[in-house]
């Protein structure tokens, strides 16, 4: 620093030097004393117009020295105040405004050269002047409820978006920052508060770039006095009650003391219970049911709020007993009446006064059982008491214990069969009616008064039980006593044991016969032609069925009782019967004509054949079957035979083979054809004499309609053809079909396009490929082979090459038995031993007429030399000798082929190559 300085001073003195020379300041007498002047800016960032102190110190100056403090603008300087120093230290002091537009600027003070003294002039000092900043803020609304909230917005002026503000409140006479925003684009910001009193608050916007910071002013939300609450009744619901128990139940509410009542016209609580202006619901309930009802709350004082609440009390029946009275009870017989009724819910039963008889007792089911022992009457009450409200009812009942009367008749005498019967039953006891527990045998019954048990007996002869009751009216106990009655007499039943036989066509007459009483008869399985009388049991009639044994099913039915007797009866049908008296049909031949008669015993009538083959018929008359059947199968043949005379008909199941081959076309396949070569196939059928004819054929081969042969020569496109073959057999009409796979072959393709590059004196291999239907051989037909590489007929290039060059031939595959043909171009490359190799394939990329083109040919090892042989680049494009790259934009379409020469040290490699040109679309 000191080495600049003087140097900028020795400048100094030497300006000065000059302009004393031009007379423009007084030459110095002696050199100019160096000097040094510092700055200081406090503070060194103010807002913009205010005014800013600059001192320092002005070095080996005299006190008064003048001190000038200069700003930069531009690429100047100008002055914008002047001092002295104060003393002879040379410090110095001076106000500055700053300039009303924001910025940082630069300023320095400056010592003016004097007579002695050298210019001097301090480093420059940054001064920030920054712009004022305002905030606004609206407090909306200003006043709120309390939990209700306000939104803070204001401005600020001028700003830089996203500037964070500070949301302060005051609180105990401190400002504390509770939230933050941003300022948005538009230099608004926003900020929502609930406050829980009235509150002030204020928004911080700190510095932001060349902008201040800022304190809004203070807006003060209000919080309005919170309204009074309404008292809440808080009871939702009210208990269940039960009729006859007291019921009491304590309403509930928020907020302060006050008095309950009802709403008028909503209600009121069950009958027996009030409620009091404390709230309490108390009483007893007297009907069950359930009341709807609207209680009111009101607050004491003046203005007491109020509040209402609808409730309901569902009040419950108490339990009672429905049993009013119990049936008499035998002395030493079991007591078993039905149990005791209630009302109300589930619980238990008791005796709670008085006695019950001696050995009976009741169970807490309320199930009264025992054997009474002492006779009289007992009185008791019974409580029952409900188990989910111990609520209880009782009612007194008595039980009277007597004697019961007993059935003294000890046996019946016998009852005969459709003859009067009477007894009289005897009893001890009281007057009372009689009864019969179960079924009397049909005919009797037992007068109610008397105990005379009488009628006319149609049951069936047996023994019956009978269990005459005798019921006292006095007590309502009865006795029951079983007894035996013997019916005497003949049952209905069939008599016949069998029936005369019957002769076809002849009338016919027997009569069944039966014991018992009258009745009528139902005979069922009667041969058709023979019907019977329900009244006598005569058969009768003339019946022309099979002859055979008939069983019949003869059911007698008892008019008095409705008793049945059943019975089979065997009835024999005697006679010549139809019959189909051939055993069987001969087998028949596919396609032979065939004849067979049906033969039948018994009178004239005619056939009917079901199941035949659809090209044989039956003679309805004579029975014979006669035709030509078409299908190789066995038929189920049914021949009926209708007897005219009678109408009796007999059938019979035959099996009719016919034998033979099915028709069908024997070939399972067609033998494959080729393009452009003579077929032909002979189709073959199991069949008679007949037409052929055949779908789908490729186009020059057909088939002969007489002989079935397929011939003919296609050039068709070659593939999979779906070949339909139909035969038409002549003497059964019939006809069979059969679908073939015809593989047409393509002409062959030879897919060798290129062959490897081979080396002197190495043996060389290479197998040509062919796509081909058969067989062929290979040949070279154009060109000629590297001396040393021979071609054979199964394609294989081999052999060791001797001599280095290109050789170009043309390879010909022809197949054997077609004799069609298909050729390929080649190039073979040799080289010597090490020689370089060219490695680029020998088709380059295609180009386009006026587009830029570039392939660089590679060859290993690199560092060779690039030539053209021979032939042509296409016009436009040029071979790099060193690179290799062939680029240029080509001017003329075709095929351009040329060899490449490569050459390295003292060998080389050559290798031809082909670029397509194509018109520019």
């Amino acid at each position: 620093m000191s080495s600049r300085r003087t140097k900028h001073w020795s400048l100094v003195a030497v300006l000065a030097t000059i302009l004393a020379l031009g007379g423009l300041v007084a030459a110095p007498a002696q050199a100019l004393t160096a000097r040094q002047i510092s700055a200081k800016a406090t503070p060194s960032t103010a807002y913009a117009g205010t005014t800013v102190s600059f001192t320092g110190r002005v070095t080996r100056s005299p006190v008064g020295t003048l001190v000038r403090i200069q700003r930069r603008a531009g690429t100047t300087w100008v002055n914008v105040a002047a001092t002295r120093t104060v003393i002879a230290a040379g410090a110095y002091k001076a106000a500055v405004v700053l300039p009303a537009t924001g910025g940082v600027y630069l300023y320095r003070a400056v010592a003016p050269v004097t007579r002695k003294l050298a210019a001097a002039g301090s480093p420059a000092v940054s001064v920030t002047a920054l712009r004022r900043t305002t905030a606004t803020l609206t407090a909306t609304p200003p006043a709120v409820n309390p939990g209700s909230g306000s939104l803070l917005t204001g401005t600020v002026s001028p700003f830089v978006t996203s500037t964070p503000v500070s949301v302060q409140r005051l609180q105990n006479g401190t400002w504390t920052t509770f939230a933050s925003t941003v300022v948005q684009s538009n230099g608004t910001f926003a900020q929502s508060v609930t406050p829980t009193a009235t509150t002030s608050y204020r928004v911080v916007v700190p510095r932001a770039g060349l902008n201040g910071s800022t304190v809004s002013p203070t807006r003060a939300v209000t919080v309005n006095p919170a309204p009074p609450t309404p008292p809440v009744i808080t009871t939702t619901s009210l208990p269940d009650g039960t009729t006859g128990t007291p019921y009491t139940q304590q309403l509930a509410k928020t907020g302060k003391t006050g008095t309950w009542s009802l709403v008028a016209g909503s209600g009121t609580p069950p009958d027996g219970i009030t409620l009091s202006s404390s709230g309490l619901l108390d009483g007893t309930a007297s009907a069950a049911g359930t009341s709807t009802f609207t209680v009111k709350f009101t607050e004491s004082g003046a203005g007491g709020l109020s509040a209402t609440k609808q409730l309901s009390i569902t009040i419950h029946a108490g339990p009672v007993v429905t049993t009013t009275s119990l049936p008499v009870a035998g002395k030493n017989r079991a007591y078993s009446p039905p149990a005791l009724t209630k009302t109300g819910g589930a619980g238990t039963w008791a005796v709670t006064a008085g006695a019950l008889p001696d050995g009976i007792t009741l169970s807490s089911a309320g199930q009264l059982s025992g054997t009474p022992t002492v006779l009289g009457t007992f009185g008791f009450t019974v409580t029952f008491t409900e188990t989910a409200t111990t609520h209880t009812g009782s009612k007194a009942l008595s039980i009277t214990v007597a004697t019961p009367p007993k059935v003294t008749t000890a046996t019946l005498p016998d009852a005969a069969r459709f003859a009067a019967y009477s007894t009289t039953l005897a009893k001890t006891g009281g007057a009372g009616t009689w009864s019969a527990d179960g079924t009397l045998p049909a005919g009797l019954s037992i007068d109610p008064a008397t105990g005379e048990l009488h009628g006319t007996v149609t049951a069936p002869a047996g023994t019956y039980g009978v269990y005459p009751r005798f019921t006292e009216t006095s007590t309502g106990l009865s006795s029951m006593r079983a007894l035996a009655l013997t019916v005497t007499g003949s049952n209905a039943a069939i008599t016949t044991t069998s029936l005369p036989d019957a002769v076809r066509n002849q009338a016919y007459s027997a009569t069944l016969a039966h014991s018992g009483g009258a009745g009528t008869w139902l005979v069922q399985g009667l041969p058709t032609g023979l019907t019977y009388d329900a009244g006598t049991g005569a058969i009768t009639g003339t019946t022309a069925v099979t002859a055979k044994v008939y069983n019949l099913q003869v059911t007698f039915t008892e008019t008095a009782t409705g008793a049945q007797a059943g019975k089979q009866i065997p009835l024999e049908v005697v006679g010549g019967n139809v019959v189909v008296t051939t055993s069987a049909l001969p087998d028949a031949s596919r396609a032979e004509p065939y004849t067979a008669t049906l033969t039948h015993s018994g009178g004239d009538g005619t056939w009917q054949v079901q199941g035949l083959p659809a090209t044989l018929t039956a003679d309805p008359s004579t029975g014979v079957i006669s035709g030509v059947p078409d299908k190789v199968q066995q038929y189920a043949v049914l021949a009926t035979f209708t007897e005219t005379a009678s109408g009796v008909q007999a059938q019979k199941l035959f099996a009719l083979n016919v034998g033979g081959l099915p028709l069908r076309i024997t070939n399972d396949d067609l033998a494959e054809a080729t393009r452009g070569v003579a077929y032909t196939e002979t189709m073959g059928t199991t069949g008679k004499a007949g037409t052929w004819s055949a779908q789908g054929l490729p186009a020059g081969i057909t088939i002969d309609e007489q002989t079935g042969e397929i011939s003919g020569t296609t050039t068709a496109v070659a593939g999979t053809y779906t070949v339909f073959v139909t035969f038409h057999e002549t003497i059964t009409d019939d006809s069979t079909q059969r679908g073939y796979a015809l593989e047409l072959h393509p002409n062959p393709v030879v897919t060798t396009t290129s062959v490897p590059d081979g080396t002197t004196g190495t043996a060389y291999s290479q197998q040509l490929q062919v796509t081909s239907a058969s067989a062929g051989t290979w040949a070279v037909t154009k060109g000629n082979l590297p001396p040393g590489i021979t071609l054979s007929g199964d394609g294989l290039l081999a052999g060791t090459p001797t001599q280095a060059d290109d050789y170009a031939f043309t390879v010909t595959f022809t197949e054997t038995a077609s004799g069609l043909a298909d050729s390929q171009a080649l190039l073979l490359h040799t080289s010597a031993p090490g020689s370089p190799v060219i490695s680029t394939g020998a088709s380059l990329p295609d180009s386009v007429v006026g587009t830029a083109y570039s392939t660089t040919l590679a060859a290993t090892p690199t560092g060779g030399l690039w030539t053209i042989s021979f032939g042509d680049l296409p016009p436009g494009l040029s071979l790099d000798a060193t690179s290799g790259e062939i680029s240029g934009t080509p001017t003329t379409p075709g095929v351009y082929a040329f060899q490449v020469t490569y050459t390295r040290l003292l060998t080389q490699q050559t290798k031809v190559f082909q670029i397509r040109t194509f018109p520019a679309s």
